[in-house]
Protein backbone atom coordinates (compact mmCIF):
# COMPACT_ATOMS: atom_id res chain seq x y z
CA UNK A 1 0.00 0.00 0.00
CA UNK A 2 3.04 2.63 0.68
CA UNK A 3 4.47 1.84 -2.58
CA UNK A 4 1.11 2.19 -4.30
CA UNK A 5 0.64 5.92 -2.20
CA UNK A 6 4.53 7.21 -3.04
CA UNK A 7 3.52 6.47 -6.92
CA UNK A 8 0.59 8.64 -6.77
CA UNK A 9 2.22 11.47 -4.60
CA UNK A 10 5.21 11.55 -7.38
CA UNK A 11 3.02 11.59 -10.16
CA UNK A 12 0.93 14.81 -8.68
CA UNK A 13 4.64 16.00 -8.12
CA UNK A 14 5.47 15.63 -11.60
CA UNK A 15 1.77 16.87 -12.87
CA UNK A 16 2.11 20.44 -10.44
CA UNK A 17 5.71 20.71 -12.09
CA UNK A 18 4.65 20.75 -15.32
CA UNK A 19 1.31 22.93 -14.88
CA UNK A 20 3.60 25.73 -12.53
CA UNK A 21 6.26 25.69 -16.01
CA UNK A 22 9.31 25.34 -13.74
CA UNK A 23 12.15 28.31 -15.56
CA UNK A 24 15.05 26.82 -16.75
CA UNK A 25 18.19 27.16 -15.51
CA UNK A 26 20.40 28.02 -18.09
CA UNK A 27 22.16 31.33 -17.40
CA UNK A 28 22.32 33.95 -20.57
CA UNK A 29 25.47 35.42 -21.84
CA UNK A 30 26.64 38.31 -20.33
CA UNK A 31 27.32 39.79 -23.26
CA UNK A 32 23.84 39.18 -24.73
CA UNK A 33 22.10 42.78 -25.20
CA UNK A 34 25.10 44.84 -25.40
CA UNK A 35 25.55 45.17 -29.14
CA UNK A 36 23.60 46.94 -31.02
CA UNK A 37 21.76 45.17 -33.91
CA UNK A 38 23.00 47.56 -36.32
CA UNK A 39 26.64 47.23 -35.89
CA UNK A 40 26.47 43.48 -37.28
CA UNK A 41 30.02 43.33 -37.47
CA UNK A 42 31.11 44.38 -33.75
CA UNK A 43 30.88 41.37 -32.17
CA UNK A 44 33.61 39.93 -33.71
CA UNK A 45 34.91 36.19 -32.99
CA UNK A 46 38.54 36.94 -31.78
CA UNK A 47 39.44 32.97 -30.79
CA UNK A 48 40.36 33.07 -34.92
CA UNK A 49 42.76 34.43 -36.65
CA UNK A 50 42.56 38.52 -36.29
CA UNK A 51 41.71 40.25 -39.60
CA UNK A 52 44.23 43.33 -40.11
CA UNK A 53 42.40 44.52 -43.30
CA UNK A 54 41.23 48.38 -42.89
CA UNK A 55 38.39 48.17 -40.87
CA UNK A 56 37.17 51.78 -41.85
CA UNK A 57 34.15 50.20 -43.57
CA UNK A 58 32.94 48.75 -40.70
CA UNK A 59 33.05 51.61 -38.20
CA UNK A 60 29.62 52.92 -36.56
CA UNK A 61 29.81 56.83 -36.95
CA UNK A 62 25.87 56.59 -35.80
CA UNK A 63 26.96 57.04 -32.22
CA UNK A 64 25.78 60.60 -31.20
CA UNK A 65 28.41 61.84 -28.53
CA UNK A 66 27.13 64.51 -25.95
CA UNK A 67 31.01 66.29 -25.74
CA UNK A 68 28.54 68.64 -22.41
CA UNK A 69 29.01 64.30 -20.95
CA UNK A 70 32.08 64.53 -18.70
CA UNK A 71 30.68 63.31 -15.32
CA UNK A 72 31.99 59.91 -14.22
CA UNK A 73 29.33 57.89 -12.85
CA UNK A 74 30.35 55.06 -10.58
CA UNK A 75 26.89 53.14 -10.62
CA UNK A 76 26.50 52.53 -14.46
CA UNK A 77 27.87 49.14 -15.51
CA UNK A 78 27.01 47.39 -18.51
CA UNK A 79 25.82 44.20 -17.16
CA UNK A 80 22.46 44.07 -15.44
CA UNK A 81 22.08 43.31 -11.86
CA UNK A 82 19.80 40.59 -12.81
CA UNK A 83 22.47 38.88 -14.59
CA UNK A 84 25.27 39.30 -11.75
CA UNK A 85 26.62 35.71 -11.98
CA UNK A 86 30.17 36.48 -9.72
CA UNK A 87 32.18 35.17 -12.84
CA UNK A 88 34.87 36.75 -13.71
CA UNK A 89 34.96 37.64 -17.50
CA UNK A 90 37.83 38.74 -20.21
CA UNK A 91 37.62 39.76 -23.56
CA UNK A 92 39.80 40.66 -26.28
CA UNK A 93 39.62 42.76 -29.37
CA UNK A 94 42.28 44.30 -32.39
CA UNK A 95 42.09 46.53 -34.61
CA UNK A 96 44.82 48.03 -37.43
CA UNK A 97 44.68 52.06 -37.30
CA UNK A 98 47.48 52.47 -39.67
CA UNK A 99 46.50 55.83 -41.68
CA UNK A 100 46.12 55.96 -45.19
CA UNK A 101 48.54 57.37 -46.61
CA UNK A 102 50.19 59.99 -47.69
CA UNK A 103 49.79 61.39 -44.66
CA UNK A 104 52.14 64.60 -42.59
CA UNK A 105 54.32 64.04 -39.33
CA UNK A 106 56.00 67.00 -38.37
CA UNK A 107 56.52 68.42 -41.46
CA UNK A 108 57.28 64.91 -43.60
CA UNK A 109 55.54 63.38 -45.79
CA UNK A 110 55.04 60.25 -44.58
CA UNK A 111 54.53 57.19 -47.87
CA UNK A 112 55.53 54.21 -46.42
CA UNK A 113 54.56 51.64 -44.13
CA UNK A 114 57.30 49.15 -42.17
CA UNK A 115 55.02 47.63 -39.86
CA UNK A 116 51.08 48.28 -39.03
CA UNK A 117 49.34 49.92 -35.91
CA UNK A 118 47.14 48.45 -33.96
CA UNK A 119 44.92 49.89 -31.22
CA UNK A 120 43.67 46.63 -28.48
CA UNK A 121 41.54 46.49 -25.88
CA UNK A 122 41.13 44.42 -23.32
CA UNK A 123 37.70 44.09 -21.40
CA UNK A 124 37.54 42.94 -18.03
CA UNK A 125 34.06 42.09 -16.22
CA UNK A 126 33.03 41.16 -12.90
CA UNK A 127 29.42 40.40 -13.28
CA UNK A 128 28.30 43.74 -11.91
CA UNK A 129 31.21 45.74 -13.56
CA UNK A 130 33.48 46.07 -16.57
CA UNK A 131 36.71 48.19 -17.33
CA UNK A 132 38.54 48.60 -20.43
CA UNK A 133 42.21 48.73 -20.95
CA UNK A 134 43.71 50.08 -24.21
CA UNK A 135 47.30 49.88 -25.56
CA UNK A 136 47.60 52.14 -28.71
CA UNK A 137 50.38 52.17 -31.22
CA UNK A 138 50.89 56.28 -30.63
CA UNK A 139 53.58 58.15 -29.58
CA UNK A 140 51.23 59.73 -26.82
CA UNK A 141 47.80 60.45 -25.89
CA UNK A 142 46.53 63.94 -24.82
CA UNK A 143 44.37 64.17 -22.18
CA UNK A 144 42.04 65.80 -24.95
CA UNK A 145 42.14 62.97 -27.01
CA UNK A 146 41.59 60.86 -24.27
CA UNK A 147 38.35 63.00 -23.19
CA UNK A 148 37.10 62.60 -26.64
CA UNK A 149 37.60 58.91 -26.93
CA UNK A 150 36.47 58.13 -23.17
CA UNK A 151 33.17 60.09 -23.54
CA UNK A 152 32.20 58.17 -26.91
CA UNK A 153 33.44 54.94 -25.45
CA UNK A 154 31.18 55.67 -22.34
CA UNK A 155 28.12 56.50 -24.72
CA UNK A 156 28.74 53.37 -26.84
CA UNK A 157 29.28 50.71 -23.77
CA UNK A 158 27.98 52.90 -20.47
CA UNK A 159 31.05 52.05 -18.89
CA UNK A 160 32.11 54.57 -16.50
CA UNK A 161 35.09 57.15 -17.24
CA UNK A 162 37.21 56.04 -14.08
CA UNK A 163 37.06 52.43 -15.79
CA UNK A 164 38.88 53.53 -19.05
CA UNK A 165 42.61 53.45 -19.19
CA UNK A 166 44.43 54.63 -22.49
CA UNK A 167 47.66 54.45 -22.92
CA UNK A 168 50.29 54.89 -26.02
CA UNK A 169 53.11 52.40 -26.47
CA UNK A 170 55.31 55.26 -27.26
CA UNK A 171 56.26 54.10 -30.32
CA UNK A 172 58.20 57.61 -32.03
CA UNK A 173 57.52 55.99 -35.75
CA UNK A 174 53.43 56.80 -35.35
CA UNK A 175 52.27 60.14 -34.74
CA UNK A 176 51.19 62.03 -31.31
CA UNK A 177 47.81 63.38 -30.29
CA UNK A 178 48.58 65.91 -32.58
CA UNK A 179 48.30 64.03 -35.84
CA UNK A 180 45.80 64.36 -38.92
CA UNK A 181 42.82 65.10 -37.85
CA UNK A 182 40.47 63.22 -40.30
CA UNK A 183 42.88 59.75 -38.73
CA UNK A 184 42.11 60.99 -35.45
CA UNK A 185 38.31 60.58 -35.91
CA UNK A 186 39.04 57.33 -37.47
CA UNK A 187 40.83 56.23 -34.60
CA UNK A 188 38.14 57.51 -32.05
CA UNK A 189 35.76 54.87 -34.28
CA UNK A 190 37.39 52.51 -33.91
CA UNK A 191 37.80 52.90 -30.73
CA UNK A 192 34.56 52.44 -29.83
CA UNK A 193 34.04 49.66 -32.22
CA UNK A 194 36.43 47.08 -30.43
CA UNK A 195 35.13 48.50 -26.86
CA UNK A 196 32.02 46.83 -28.38
CA UNK A 197 33.17 43.83 -29.55
CA UNK A 198 35.87 43.51 -26.08
CA UNK A 199 32.46 43.29 -24.60
CA UNK A 200 30.79 40.70 -26.99
CA UNK A 201 33.72 38.98 -26.24
CA UNK A 202 33.59 37.91 -23.00
CA UNK A 203 34.19 34.91 -21.51
CA UNK A 204 34.76 33.04 -18.14
CA UNK A 205 38.81 33.31 -17.38
CA UNK A 206 41.48 32.24 -14.49
CA UNK A 207 44.13 34.53 -13.62
CA UNK A 208 47.72 33.23 -14.07
CA UNK A 209 51.04 35.67 -13.56
CA UNK A 210 54.78 35.44 -14.45
CA UNK A 211 57.89 37.74 -13.49
CA UNK A 212 60.40 37.59 -16.04
CA UNK A 213 63.66 39.53 -16.39
CA UNK A 214 65.64 41.16 -19.86
CA UNK A 215 69.14 41.52 -18.45
CA UNK A 216 70.95 43.51 -20.95
CA UNK A 217 67.95 44.73 -23.21
CA UNK A 218 67.41 48.34 -21.84
CA UNK A 219 70.26 50.63 -20.38
CA UNK A 220 69.86 54.12 -18.41
CA UNK A 221 71.25 56.31 -20.54
CA UNK A 222 73.69 58.36 -18.27
CA UNK A 223 76.91 57.86 -18.20
CA UNK A 224 79.93 57.72 -15.25
CA UNK A 225 83.58 58.77 -16.47
CA UNK A 226 86.60 58.16 -14.99
CA UNK A 227 87.05 61.93 -13.59
CA UNK A 228 83.79 62.18 -11.36
CA UNK A 229 81.58 63.98 -14.00
CA UNK A 230 78.19 62.79 -16.22
CA UNK A 231 77.92 62.00 -19.82
CA UNK A 232 74.41 62.43 -21.25
CA UNK A 233 74.64 61.66 -24.83
CA UNK A 234 77.20 58.73 -25.59
CA UNK A 235 79.92 56.66 -23.99
CA UNK A 236 83.30 57.81 -25.12
CA UNK A 237 86.98 56.76 -23.77
CA UNK A 238 86.87 58.17 -20.72
CA UNK A 239 83.27 55.89 -19.60
CA UNK A 240 83.59 53.82 -16.65
CA UNK A 241 79.93 52.72 -16.89
CA UNK A 242 76.18 53.52 -16.84
CA UNK A 243 74.90 55.72 -13.84
CA UNK A 244 72.72 52.83 -12.84
CA UNK A 245 71.40 49.34 -13.83
CA UNK A 246 68.49 49.58 -15.78
CA UNK A 247 65.01 47.78 -14.26
CA UNK A 248 64.92 44.38 -16.55
CA UNK A 249 61.25 43.62 -15.21
CA UNK A 250 58.84 41.76 -17.17
CA UNK A 251 55.28 41.24 -16.09
CA UNK A 252 52.73 38.79 -17.61
CA UNK A 253 49.64 38.02 -16.55
CA UNK A 254 47.71 35.29 -18.58
CA UNK A 255 44.27 34.92 -18.34
CA UNK A 256 43.35 31.28 -19.34
CA UNK A 257 39.53 31.17 -21.30
CA UNK A 258 37.78 27.49 -21.64
CA UNK A 259 36.87 28.79 -24.96
CA UNK A 260 38.38 31.15 -26.66
CA UNK A 261 41.68 31.97 -26.76
CA UNK A 262 43.98 32.77 -23.93
CA UNK A 263 44.62 36.96 -23.38
CA UNK A 264 48.14 38.15 -22.35
CA UNK A 265 48.77 41.27 -20.93
CA UNK A 266 52.51 42.57 -20.82
CA UNK A 267 54.14 45.21 -19.24
CA UNK A 268 57.94 46.10 -19.85
CA UNK A 269 60.30 48.95 -18.86
CA UNK A 270 62.13 49.65 -21.98
CA UNK A 271 62.18 52.91 -23.98
CA UNK A 272 61.25 51.68 -27.71
CA UNK A 273 63.47 52.20 -30.16
CA UNK A 274 63.00 55.56 -31.85
CA UNK A 275 63.83 54.23 -35.45
CA UNK A 276 62.01 57.29 -36.80
CA UNK A 277 65.42 58.78 -37.44
CA UNK A 278 66.04 56.30 -39.60
CA UNK A 279 62.61 56.18 -41.49
CA UNK A 280 61.38 59.50 -41.49
CA UNK A 281 58.79 58.30 -44.63
CA UNK A 282 57.65 55.06 -43.09
CA UNK A 283 55.28 54.37 -40.18
CA UNK A 284 56.06 51.91 -37.24
CA UNK A 285 54.84 50.58 -34.21
CA UNK A 286 57.84 49.88 -33.22
CA UNK A 287 59.02 46.33 -31.01
CA UNK A 288 55.33 45.89 -29.89
CA UNK A 289 54.57 45.10 -33.26
CA UNK A 290 56.84 42.18 -33.13
CA UNK A 291 56.25 40.77 -29.75
CA UNK A 292 52.75 40.64 -30.73
CA UNK A 293 53.59 38.93 -34.02
CA UNK A 294 56.14 36.41 -31.98
CA UNK A 295 54.39 35.52 -29.20
CA UNK A 296 50.98 34.70 -31.25
CA UNK A 297 52.89 32.89 -34.39
CA UNK A 298 53.87 30.89 -31.68
CA UNK A 299 51.54 30.41 -29.03
CA UNK A 300 48.11 29.79 -31.60
CA UNK A 301 46.44 29.67 -28.22
CA UNK A 302 47.00 33.54 -26.90
CA UNK A 303 46.27 37.17 -27.92
CA UNK A 304 48.34 39.58 -26.74
CA UNK A 305 48.46 43.00 -25.36
CA UNK A 306 51.51 45.22 -24.77
CA UNK A 307 51.52 47.92 -22.69
CA UNK A 308 54.87 50.43 -22.37
CA UNK A 309 56.48 51.01 -18.48
CA UNK A 310 58.14 53.24 -16.45
CA UNK A 311 60.60 53.73 -18.91
CA UNK A 312 61.64 57.58 -19.19
CA UNK A 313 65.52 57.34 -18.62
CA UNK A 314 65.88 53.97 -20.29
CA UNK A 315 67.51 53.35 -23.87
CA UNK A 316 66.69 50.23 -26.00
CA UNK A 317 70.18 47.65 -26.00
CA UNK A 318 69.53 45.25 -29.18
CA UNK A 319 70.39 41.66 -28.44
CA UNK A 320 72.68 42.01 -31.72
CA UNK A 321 73.00 44.93 -32.14
CA UNK A 322 73.43 46.69 -35.33
CA UNK A 323 73.47 50.28 -36.94
CA UNK A 324 70.13 50.00 -38.16
CA UNK A 325 67.55 51.34 -35.80
CA UNK A 326 65.12 49.29 -37.13
CA UNK A 327 66.80 45.97 -37.24
CA UNK A 328 67.17 46.53 -33.54
CA UNK A 329 63.99 47.26 -32.23
CA UNK A 330 63.00 44.09 -34.43
CA UNK A 331 65.24 41.92 -32.27
CA UNK A 332 64.37 43.54 -29.13
CA UNK A 333 60.34 42.59 -29.95
CA UNK A 334 61.76 39.26 -31.16
CA UNK A 335 63.27 38.57 -27.91
CA UNK A 336 61.04 39.85 -25.61
CA UNK A 337 58.40 37.64 -27.16
CA UNK A 338 60.58 34.60 -27.07
CA UNK A 339 60.72 35.50 -22.83
CA UNK A 340 57.28 36.37 -23.14
CA UNK A 341 56.50 32.85 -24.05
CA UNK A 342 59.35 31.50 -21.87
CA UNK A 343 57.58 32.61 -18.83
CA UNK A 344 53.61 32.60 -19.85
CA UNK A 345 52.75 28.87 -19.21
CA UNK A 346 50.10 28.46 -16.90
CA UNK A 347 52.08 25.49 -15.63
CA UNK A 348 54.56 27.59 -14.66
CA UNK A 349 53.03 30.48 -13.74
CA UNK A 350 50.96 31.77 -10.19
CA UNK A 351 47.50 31.49 -10.24
CA UNK A 352 46.04 34.86 -8.52
CA UNK A 353 41.83 34.71 -7.32
CA UNK A 354 39.71 37.24 -9.36
CA UNK A 355 37.50 39.77 -7.25
CA UNK A 356 35.57 42.81 -7.27
CA UNK A 357 36.76 45.30 -10.10
CA UNK A 358 37.74 48.91 -8.30
CA UNK A 359 38.37 52.17 -10.48
CA UNK A 360 39.23 55.79 -9.08
CA UNK A 361 40.75 58.34 -11.34
CA UNK A 362 41.38 61.97 -9.73
CA UNK A 363 43.30 64.86 -11.03
CA UNK A 364 46.83 65.69 -9.53
CA UNK A 365 48.27 69.24 -9.07
CA UNK A 366 52.15 68.93 -9.61
CA UNK A 367 54.43 71.93 -8.49
CA UNK A 368 56.01 73.11 -11.73
CA UNK A 369 59.53 73.63 -12.00
CA UNK A 370 60.91 77.68 -11.47
CA UNK A 371 63.65 78.72 -13.61
CA UNK A 372 65.58 81.87 -12.89
CA UNK A 373 64.62 85.24 -14.25
CA UNK A 374 67.43 85.58 -16.85
CA UNK A 375 67.20 81.90 -18.31
CA UNK A 376 63.27 82.70 -18.40
CA UNK A 377 64.23 86.58 -20.41
CA UNK A 378 66.06 84.31 -23.19
CA UNK A 379 64.01 81.72 -23.90
CA UNK A 380 61.22 84.84 -24.65
CA UNK A 381 63.90 86.47 -26.64
CA UNK A 382 64.44 83.52 -28.56
CA UNK A 383 60.72 83.06 -29.20
CA UNK A 384 60.37 86.88 -29.78
CA UNK A 385 63.41 86.02 -32.55
CA UNK A 386 61.09 83.00 -34.10
CA UNK A 387 64.24 81.18 -32.82
CA UNK A 388 62.84 79.76 -29.95
CA UNK A 389 63.97 75.63 -29.09
CA UNK A 390 61.81 73.05 -27.29
CA UNK A 391 63.51 73.67 -24.32
CA UNK A 392 62.70 77.09 -24.58
CA UNK A 393 59.22 76.61 -25.20
CA UNK A 394 58.92 74.58 -22.03
CA UNK A 395 60.66 76.95 -20.17
CA UNK A 396 58.19 79.27 -21.28
CA UNK A 397 54.96 77.41 -20.27
CA UNK A 398 56.48 76.22 -17.07
CA UNK A 399 57.18 79.83 -15.59
CA UNK A 400 53.32 80.58 -16.96
CA UNK A 401 51.88 78.80 -13.51
CA UNK A 402 52.87 77.36 -10.02
CA UNK A 403 51.16 74.01 -10.67
CA UNK A 404 50.37 71.65 -13.46
CA UNK A 405 47.08 69.42 -13.76
CA UNK A 406 46.92 65.65 -14.82
CA UNK A 407 44.73 62.87 -14.03
CA UNK A 408 45.69 60.56 -12.82
CA UNK A 409 43.82 56.56 -12.39
CA UNK A 410 44.14 53.41 -10.75
CA UNK A 411 41.88 49.96 -11.73
CA UNK A 412 42.43 46.86 -10.07
CA UNK A 413 40.45 43.38 -9.28
CA UNK A 414 41.47 40.63 -7.30
CA UNK A 415 45.18 40.90 -6.51
CA UNK A 416 46.27 42.73 -10.19
CA UNK A 417 46.42 46.82 -10.09
CA UNK A 418 47.20 48.98 -12.61
CA UNK A 419 47.83 52.36 -12.66
CA UNK A 420 47.64 55.28 -15.52
CA UNK A 421 50.49 57.67 -15.64
CA UNK A 422 50.43 60.65 -18.19
CA UNK A 423 54.08 60.97 -18.82
CA UNK A 424 57.33 58.93 -19.24
CA UNK A 425 58.27 57.73 -15.72
CA UNK A 426 61.36 56.88 -14.66
CA UNK A 427 62.46 53.46 -13.57
CA UNK A 428 63.71 54.16 -10.38
CA UNK A 429 60.28 55.72 -9.36
CA UNK A 430 58.46 52.20 -11.33
CA UNK A 431 60.37 50.19 -8.78
CA UNK A 432 59.34 52.45 -5.62
CA UNK A 433 55.76 52.21 -6.89
CA UNK A 434 55.69 48.29 -7.45
CA UNK A 435 57.61 47.21 -4.18
CA UNK A 436 55.30 49.80 -2.09
CA UNK A 437 51.88 48.74 -3.87
CA UNK A 438 49.63 46.36 -1.79
CA UNK A 439 48.63 43.91 -5.10
CA UNK A 440 50.69 40.90 -6.07
CA UNK A 441 51.46 42.38 -9.52
CA UNK A 442 51.28 46.16 -10.23
CA UNK A 443 50.92 47.18 -14.21
CA UNK A 444 52.20 50.54 -14.79
CA UNK A 445 50.42 52.24 -17.73
CA UNK A 446 52.70 55.42 -18.89
CA UNK A 447 51.84 57.80 -21.43
CA UNK A 448 48.44 57.19 -20.82
CA UNK A 449 45.58 59.50 -20.33
CA UNK A 450 48.08 63.07 -21.10
CA UNK A 451 51.37 63.89 -22.67
CA UNK A 452 53.69 65.43 -20.50
CA UNK A 453 56.66 64.31 -21.29
CA UNK A 454 59.34 63.11 -18.22
CA UNK A 455 59.07 63.58 -14.55
CA UNK A 456 62.97 63.16 -13.27
CA UNK A 457 63.48 61.33 -10.20
CA UNK A 458 65.27 62.41 -7.23
CA UNK A 459 68.28 60.83 -8.65
CA UNK A 460 68.34 62.80 -12.48
CA UNK A 461 67.94 65.51 -10.11
CA UNK A 462 71.02 65.21 -7.53
CA UNK A 463 73.38 63.13 -9.15
CA UNK A 464 73.66 62.60 -12.74
CA UNK A 465 71.27 65.45 -14.45
CA UNK A 466 70.23 64.65 -18.03
CA UNK A 467 68.08 66.75 -20.56
CA UNK A 468 64.84 65.20 -19.17
CA UNK A 469 65.46 67.98 -16.40
CA UNK A 470 65.13 71.06 -19.08
CA UNK A 471 62.47 68.64 -20.54
CA UNK A 472 60.19 68.62 -17.55
CA UNK A 473 57.08 70.73 -16.71
CA UNK A 474 57.83 70.04 -13.09
CA UNK A 475 59.93 70.41 -10.13
CA UNK A 476 62.24 67.81 -8.25
CA UNK A 477 60.16 65.95 -5.49
CA UNK A 478 57.12 65.73 -8.14
CA UNK A 479 58.03 62.04 -9.58
CA UNK A 480 58.15 60.72 -5.33
CA UNK A 481 55.15 62.77 -4.79
CA UNK A 482 53.19 60.46 -7.31
CA UNK A 483 54.60 57.53 -6.33
CA UNK A 484 52.93 58.26 -3.23
CA UNK A 485 49.85 59.36 -4.63
CA UNK A 486 49.67 56.12 -7.00
CA UNK A 487 50.02 53.88 -3.63
CA UNK A 488 47.47 55.57 -1.64
CA UNK A 489 44.86 54.91 -4.16
CA UNK A 490 45.68 51.69 -4.54
CA UNK A 491 46.06 50.82 -0.81
CA UNK A 492 42.08 52.45 -0.95
CA UNK A 493 41.24 50.08 -3.32
CA UNK A 494 42.38 47.04 -0.86
CA UNK A 495 41.01 48.87 2.22
CA UNK A 496 44.34 49.95 3.80
CA UNK A 497 44.06 53.46 5.29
Amino acid sequence: MKRIICLILAVLMLVSAVACDLPSNNVEDASEGIIDDSTESVAADTSSTLDTTDTTDIVDTTDTVDTADTTESKNTNVIPPEKNDTVFKVGYARTVITPKLPITRKDKTVDSVNDDLYVTCVAVNDGENTALLYTIDMQNVSETFCNTIGVRVKVATKVPLENIFISATHTHSSFSYSSDEMWKADVAAKMANIAKEAIADLADAEIYTAVGHTPGMAFVRRYVNADGTYSSISPTENTIRCVADADDTLQVIRFVRADKKDVIMTNWQGHLAHAVNEYPEAISADLAYYVRTGVEEEDSDALIAYYAGASGNLNLNAPTATAKKYENYQAVGKALANKILEISNPQNMTKLEAGKINATSKTYNGEMKKDPADVVAAAQANKNKGTDSAADRYIISRNNGTTKAMKIGAISFGDLGFVSAPYEMFDSNGVQLRTASPFKMTFILTNAWGDLAYIPSYEAWTQYGGYELTATYFAEGVAEKLVDEFVRMLNEHKGIS
